[in-house]
């Protein structure tokens, strides 16, 4: 072979070579198109929100890609992209891909290449065929799935941030839940571990922006950077549901012991110094007492460090993020007077301890930044027992005796037994001096003591001496209008006073069932859901019981005495309903006369092997207790079965009352220990100043047709407190306006005639 022969050779190859190159390198424009329409209608993407559709291969890179496609007819949901490839196979294949708000979705089997789609480039390019994304040209509807978050707060715990104990609980909230108004509490399923979970029902391929939030006592405290958007959690909800592992509470798995700091406590004593009420001068003194210092036995006394201000203060080490729960209270000589609500009751202050401590605001004692003047009183407690009277309940005879008992004489401390008034036979009553502000409220309770030798027997489970709380159980009155609850009394303006007359526990003497054959079978609802979702622990139908309690010792007491104790037991289960729906139970049972038409009570769970879990404030709260009337077709008169409105699981709160059919107050009626009048008379009404009620007295010498009414400063009618007609007689008529603004009134009697008017001042 000659030279110039292999020369040829050669260079014939490398052209042949370098030809081949420039084939294979030239760039041919390939239009990729994916149908989304399925997608968009099951929710899986939605462009709106920010959603985009890429193609993916070994030419760009795979995960990432940045070859976005476009839908450039809008209408059709057909997305398409233009990519300038060379000719040939395209290694391994290609997939679409959709960005999910929170992640990638990938079309099925990636990276597997096995299901990858296959293309091969041809020299000049082309416009491929329309694909469904991910194959799929059937359109699944969404579905309600269950998704359990969860967070760890096991850090927050240590680092006395999050303190269950104290009552801080955690949430999330998000998109889905109205964020600020959440109400989806996470649980402690496991105590040990401090993961806090919540399983929640959503929409399949719902994607949610959401935080974890806890509750500090004295507000929110947000994960990082709400409420921007930049630093939220995201979610999209998986097929069939799923669980989110949140990890630790604001991302933080690095614990930070919290360091002692100082807080500075601040209360204005003004006011109660002008009131009287305080006297630094006398030895009162004011401290600070809450869970950080063992309350009633705190020794935080306040100093007054500039007199010209009257603020107290004392300064008190504490570690940050520590939980304040607190209130003041001060020495007036006699005893503690705290700020409102029990100590470590609902209405505490409450706070955290910050970073790097703090000195909190001077506040008002009690909050209350009003001077009251001083004034002096003589309080005419007074109760009315004609019900009881009628019942036998209450039997002077055989020495049962009234009394008064408050935070003014110590709850029985000092005993104030009332006497009865001789001119209206069924009334009770004593007058106690008062000293302190206009505005003071007092709180009582009428007290029954059945000192008689047969209240044994008459109410079965009274005990007359020992037995712990079992007699005051009986020998309190259970007021209906308060649902047990205390009374309260405003003092006002002073002078002669009265917060009656009161029919003892508002129970009317036209509300009684008067024989012995009567009967009211009564049937008792609730929807137990609430308990499901809000309780601590939550209330679980498969495996718990639910009961009412009936709260009016006395009131069962006399059932059990007619009908047995067995018979008639103060705690009863209730019975589910509609096995369907597994949030209603209701009870029945039968009450007999003689009696009264009221119910009180409260409904309770028991969880197997536990205590029970109970609704309602608690005893002495206003609204303790759930309060019902069995309606009367007239006065004294009842349905033989009467099923209650249907009740809902309240919880720890004040629950609801109802108004009785018949006033809680004493009606007009006559004066039967007093003999015919001779004249027509209408006396001053007493009390007057009043606020709110107070009684007025008249006679009649004969039978009349009477109309007794009350009018304001313009002659207008604002109430009617007697048209009838009524035999000889003295009278005593009640006026109650809790609506009516402060005043001079009238009130006019016109008995035949006979007509005269009087003018009376309401004070608030």
């Amino acid at each position: 072979m000659t030279k110039q022969f292999l020369r040829f050779v050669v260079l014939t190859l490398v052209f042949v070579a370098f030809g081949a190159i420039d084939i294979a390198s030239a760039q041919n424009p390939v239009t990729f198109r994916v149908r989304m329409s399925i997608k968009m209608r099951e929710g899986t993407f939605q462009p709106g929100s920010g959603d985009i559709v890429r193609v993916a291969a070994a030419f760009s890179d795979w995960g990432n890609s940045t070859d976005t496609l476009r839908d450039i007819g809008a209408v059709d949901s057909v997305y398409e992209k233009v990519i300038s490839l060379p000719t040939g196979f395209i290694t391994n294949g290609y997939k679409f891909l959709k960005t999910l708000r929170g992640g990638i979705d990938w079309e099925s089997n990636f990276p597997n290449p096995s299901n990858n789609r296959e293309y091969t480039v041809p020299a000049g390019g082309a416009v491929l065929p329309i694909e469904w994304f991910d194959r799929d040209s059937i359109f699944t509807a969404a579905s309600n799935v269950p998704v359990t978050f969860r967070v760890n707060m096991s850090i927050k715990i240590r680092e006395t941030g999050f303190q269950p104990g104290a009552g801080d609980i955690v949430r999330i909230a998000g998109s889905f839940n109205d964020w600020q108004n959440s109400r989806d509490t996470l649980k402690d399923l496991t105590p040990i571990d401090s993961i806090y979970e919540k399983t929640v029902t959503m929409l399949e391929h719902t994607s949610i922006n959401f935080k974890f939030l806890k509750t500090l006592r004295a507000g929110l405290d947000w994960e990082s950077n709400f409420p921007t958007t930049t630093n939220n959690r995201v979610y999209v909800v998986p097929v069939g549901g799923g669980t989110y592992q949140g990890g630790f509470f604001d991302r933080d798995s690095i614990f930070t012991p919290p360091v002692a700091v100082s807080v500075t406590f601040r209360v204005n004593m003004r006011v109660k110094i002008l009131e009287t009420t305080f006297q630094p001068g006398a030895g009162d003194i004011v401290r600070v007492a809450g869970s950080f210092n063992d309350w009633g036995n705190s020794r935080d006394t306040l100093i007054d460090v500039a007199p010209l201000d009257s603020i107290y203060q004392k300064t008190v080490t504490m570690l940050e993020g520590a939980a304040l729960d607190y209130k003041f209270l001060k020495t007036p000589r006699g005893g503690l007077d705290w700020e409102g609500d029990p100590p470590g009751g609902p209405g505490n202050r409450r706070g955290t301890v910050p970073v790097g401590g703090t000195t909190l605001p001077a506040v008002w004692f009690n909050n209350d930044s009003v001077v009251n003047a001083p004034v002096s009183a003589n309080v005419r407690w007074q109760v009315d027992m004609n019900a009881f009277l009628t019942l036998g309940w209450f039997q002077p005879a055989n020495r049962d005796t009234m009394e008064v008992r408050g935070g003014f004489n110590g709850w029985g401390g000092t005993r104030t037994a009332l006497q009865r008034d001789p001119l209206t036979a069924s009334t009770y009553f004593a007058v106690l001096p008062f000293i302190g502000s206009s505005g003071d409220q007092l709180q009582y309770k009428f007290f029954n003591d059945l000192d008689s030798a047969g209240a044994t027997a008459r109410f079965p489970g009274y005990l007359h001496s020992g037995g712990g709380n079992t007699r005051d159980d009986f020998a309190y009155e259970h007021p209906y209008t308060r649902g047990d609850g205390n009374q309260v009394f405003t003092v006002n303006t002073g002078g002669d006073i009265s917060p009656g007359p009161w029919n003892k526990q508002g129970i009317h003497p036209k509300g009684l069932l008067l024989n012995n054959t009567d009967s009211v079978t009564v049937t008792l609802k609730v929807n137990m859901g609430p308990a499901k979702r809000a309780a601590v622990p939550p209330f679980n139908p498969a495996t718990d019981t639910v009961k009412v309690f009936l709260q009016d010792r006395l009131w069962v007491s006399q059932q059990q005495a007619r009908q047995g104790a067995a018979s008639f037991p103060i705690v009863r289960t209730a019975i589910r309903q509609v096995p369907a729906n597994d949030s209603l139970y209701q009870v029945t049972f039968t009450f007999v006369g003689r009696t009264h038409y009221g119910l009180l009570y409260g409904w309770r769970y028991t969880k197997p092997g536990t205590g029970d879990v109970s609704e309602g404030a608690g005893l002495g709260a206003q609204g303790g207790y759930r309060v019902r009337f069995v309606q009367p077709l007239a006065a004294n008169s009842f349905p033989r079965n009467y099923v209650a409105p249907q009740d809902a699981w309240v919880g720890p709160a004040p629950l609801p009352g109802e108004t009785p059919p018949f006033s809680p107050f004493t009606d007009v009626k006559p004066d039967l220990t007093a003999g015919i009048p001779q004249t027509y008379t209408l006396d001053q009404n007493y009390p007057n100043p009043f606020n709110p009620t107070t009684t007025i007295k008249y006679s009649i010498p004969g039978a009349a047709r009477v109309t007794l009414k009350v009018y304001n400063l313009l002659g207008q009618e604002v109430a009617t407190l007697v048209n009838e007609n009524q035999p000889a007689g003295k009278y005593i008529a009640l006026f109650e306006r809790n609506t009516l603004a402060t005043g001079v009134y009238f009130y006019k009697l016109e008995a035949g005639k006979f007509s005269e008017t009087k003018k009376m001042l309401l004070l608030k």
